[in-house]
């Protein structure tokens, strides 16, 4: 499923692992379109999150984290975007990926310095 993630003239566009993952696409679909508050996870690197009001259970677990990748921590019902090469892992893995980001890094890597200045920003996320 392809979804895109839009703050302001920023947009990144999101392959979600309809195969890999199916039931999370599925819920994650059903959400959309939303409103979200867009974080910059500093802790972490390079990666912007948000939260979705849903608890999905994990489905497709990688050992590592990536350029690109999309990722979902049914704990917290966080979202997160690794934009960069600077990622530092939010515990040991694996990590249970959802999708892929497939265009719009350099805008993400534009939100997160606006974020990192001004605070959150609003964003949507659609399907595309």
């Amino acid at each position: 499923m392809k979804t895109q993630i839009r703050s302001g003239k920023q947009k990144a566009l999101i392959e979600l692992f309809e195969d890999r993952a199916p039931r999370t696409a599925q819920q994650i679909g059903r959400l959309l379109p939303i409103v979200v508050p867009l974080c910059h996870a500093k802790f972490a690197g390079d990666e912007l999150m948000f939260m979705i009001p849903a608890v999905i259970e994990p489905e497709f677990f990688k050992p590592s984290i990536d350029r690109g990748d999309v990722l979902y921590y049914p704990i917290q019902q966080t979202i997160c975007l690794f934009f960069g090469d600077h990622i530092v892992p939010f515990g040991q893995g694996p990590f249970n990926a959802i999708g892929q980001i497939t265009e719009g890094t350099a805008d993400l890597e534009q939100l997160a310095e606006l974020i990192a200045h001004e605070g959150f920003q609003w964003a949507q996320f659609t399907k595309h």
